[in-house]
């Protein structure tokens, strides 16, 4: 997700911390999982800071959700 990082901190815990933040458990299909695990992958390897599994499913529900928010103010 190409958001300012501001974006990315306001989905993504602070190191170490909960604040107001609610853990979720999901069922994942084996080709999606695959999917997150192959983004997450290639994250660690490029060195970036939101590298982990659950960061990946944040980004990708937030994506969804700002299109969806889009699309709705469209028509």
């Amino acid at each position: 997700m190409q958001e300012p990082d501001g974006m990315l901190q306001e989905i993504h815990l602070p190191h170490g911390g909960k604040g107001e933040f609610r853990k979720l458990t999901v069922t994942l299909s084996p080709a999606l999982f695959a999917q997150v695990l192959q983004e997450s992958t290639r994250r660690k390897v490029a060195g970036a800071k939101h590298a982990n599994t659950s960061a990946v499913i944040r980004e990708a529900l937030a994506e969804y959700f700002r299109r969806h928010a889009e699309q709705a103010a469209v028509g």
